[in-house]
């Protein structure tokens, strides 16, 4: 099973630890939005180069269906 992690989870692992989340990562099992990845990257200069150069943006588990989307309102 995947794990997404939120870009709050990061930014606390980055503060401290989380074996959790290290636990997930050596078994292969987190996910992130390049969303987060931006977000990561607008952090401060010395954390943008350490937090965003591990994190690869992981693509879709499966494609989703027309019917998953919400339609913008007008």
């Amino acid at each position: 099973m995947s794990v997404l992690v939120d870009t709050s989870v990061w930014v606390g692992h980055f503060k401290r630890r989380n074996d959790s989340l290290v636990d997930l990562m050596l078994r292969d099992e987190v996910l992130t939005h390049p969303t987060v990845l931006g977000e990561l990257a607008c952090g401060t200069p010395p954390a943008r180069t350490i937090a965003t150069g591990p994190i690869a943006p992981a693509g879709p588990k499966q494609p989703a269906s027309p019917d998953a989307r919400s339609p913008l309102p007008a």
